[in-house]
């Protein structure tokens, strides 16, 4: 359950029609076409590298579904584009806290999704996305309208996922936005091993830290990327975290430069861990409780979810201020 509008997506329908409706969120649209651009600077600057990016790494199916809300909605193509490549681009602005955690019914992952986020755009305009197929659900995502990937998503009987910021001295890299890769491998509905493994070898732009969990329990996993590298972080007694640190490939000069987001990273993490392994959350409840700890949300906390893969679940909310 959700308390957050939701909007269904057909994915047997011609990409240009699967966002059919996404007229009624225009101003959102256009809102936050604004807040990126207000981060990023004018698209005009990069037009051609975005033009040329767009062209060799977003699948054609997608970039006919950023034509289409871009025409639905009357923002400029490239702008939408701009949106569905922010992380890539401009990942220091995100933070982020993750855990993933046994239960007798299978593995229960949380997470709270902390941005900046001018005129609190990202928190009023969240919704979910549904993804269908032979009128059965493929996948679910937690987003915002004109946002065709995946920050936070679940595919029921298969796994779920969700992206924390991180950043190392690795150079970008030539490969998908993250968002679409995840939402690519969402849609494949692949088994846990194989989400893991296609996340962990997949080439990238750029760096990210992705929370994994499966339908069994210890199917728990952080996968720690950068552009060209990966390796996994398995559970350990039960549960698993993240938030903005490599545990594993090391690489924390670079991150120490980035700015304020970080410092509170550790205290995050361990706070996380420590309230997990005592209280051993069961419920979209209790796993709640640890994200709203004052020493885990952030004041840029601006969306909340905990996902079952085994239950096919996404309870998901903006945070009230």
């Amino acid at each position: 359950m959700s308390d957050l509008n939701a909007m269904t997506l057909d994915l047997d329908a011609p990409p240009a029609e699967r966002w059919a409706g996404i007229e009624a969120h225009a101003d959102a649209v256009a809102e936050l076409v604004a807040v990126y651009k207000q981060d990023i600077g004018q698209v005009d600057e990069f037009r051609e590298l975005l033009t040329y990016y767009r062209d060799a790494y977003i699948p054609l199916d997608q970039q006919v579904e950023l034509d289409s809300i871009a025409a639905r909605t009357g923002v400029d193509p490239l702008d939408l584009t701009l949106v569905n490549v922010y992380y890539d681009a401009f990942k220091h602005a995100m933070a982020c806290t993750a855990f993933g955690t046994n239960t007798p019914a299978g593995p229960l992952h949380a997470r709270n999704l902390d941005w900046h986020s001018p005129r609190d755009a990202l928190r009023r305009h969240s919704q979910v996305h549904v993804y269908t197929s032979g009128g059965e659900v493929v996948c679910k995502s937690l987003a915002w309208p004109g946002f065709i990937g995946v920050f936070t998503g679940v595919s029921p009987g298969a796994f779920a996922v969700s992206l924390n910021a991180v950043v190392s001295e690795d150079p970008p890299g030539e490969g998908m936005p993250v968002a679409l890769l995840l939402r690519e491998a969402l849609v494949a509905c692949l088994p846990f091993d194989g989400a893991v493994e296609h996340l962990r070898a997949s080439p990238l732009v750029c760096d990210c830290l992705l929370l994994v969990s499966g339908t069994q329990n210890d199917e728990l996993a952080v996968v720690e990327r950068t552009p060209t590298r990966g390796v996994v972080r398995r559970a350990g007694s039960g549960h698993v975290a993240a938030t903005n640190d490599y545990r594993l490939l090391g690489g924390h000069g670079a991150q120490a430069a980035v700015d304020a987001l970080r410092a509170t990273s550790d205290r995050r993490y361990d706070t996380t861990c420590a309230r997990v392994a005592t209280e051993a959350p069961t419920d979209a409840d209790a796993c709640l409780r640890i994200l709203n700890d004052r020493h885990v949300r952030m004041d840029i906390t601006v969306q909340q979810a905990v996902m079952s893969a085994a239950e096919g679940t996404l309870v998901a909310n903006a945070v009230l201020r």
